[in-house]
């Protein structure tokens, strides 16, 4: 006999993976065991949720990707409520069955700067070229501006649509400052 149904049933033994009716309650509700624990969730399969011994918990999808079951955590249970959880599982599942792959897309996107990084690095590399005035008010517009409405934000994922957006919103209050704002976004984003 081989080893490897051994060592799986005992796997299987320590590890507790019902599917139920996936309810925020019972979520919010739910005790750490002595090991992890998923809850799938019985409407979406390969949702669930994930209960560390510590108390932590995650969405996660599971999902065969590239021929090997694979887990991705989706995001903390206290960060995303379970319908948007739910809604994002769905998402990565329908990309997973067209044949791609929602891990390598989440590795890729924590790679790429944020624009609060993005920003520092343009300051940096400027600031020698500016006088202090110019340098002030670039930091100043930055600041009370642009930081607030794209800082967490990745930069690949800043497009048009967001710049119309937030210029829209900014024009209302203070034009002015708001064209100001965005002649810096531009220099930043084109230079």
């Amino acid at each position: 006999m081989r080893p490897w149904p051994e060592k799986a049933r005992r796997r299987r033994e320590g590890a507790t993976m019902p599917r139920v009716d996936l309810t925020a309650k019972l979520a919010r509700d739910s005790q750490p065991g002595p090991k992890d624990t998923i809850l799938f969730d019985k409407a979406l399969s390969g949702f669930g949720l994930r209960i560390h011994p510590s108390g932590r918990k995650v969405w996660i999808v599971q999902a065969r990707i590239e021929g090997r079951s694979r887990r991705i955590v989706i995001a903390r249970f206290g960060e995303m409520q379970l319908a948007e959880a739910r809604r994002r599982a769905r998402d990565m599942l329908d990309r997973i069955r067209k044949g791609g792959n929602p891990a390598e897309d989440i590795r890729r996107e924590k790679e790429t700067p944020s624009f609060r990084a993005f920003a520092g690095e343009y300051l940096r590399r400027s600031d020698p070229h500016w006088k202090p005035s110019g340098r002030e008010s670039v930091r100043v517009y930055l600041k009370a501006r642009i930081l607030p409405a794209f800082g967490t934000m990745p930069l690949d994922r800043i497009g048009p649509e967001d710049v119309a957006a937030w210029f829209d919103a900014a024009s209302k209050n203070k034009p002015g400052a708001a064209n100001r704002a965005l002649e810096i976004l531009r220099a930043m984003m084109f230079r």
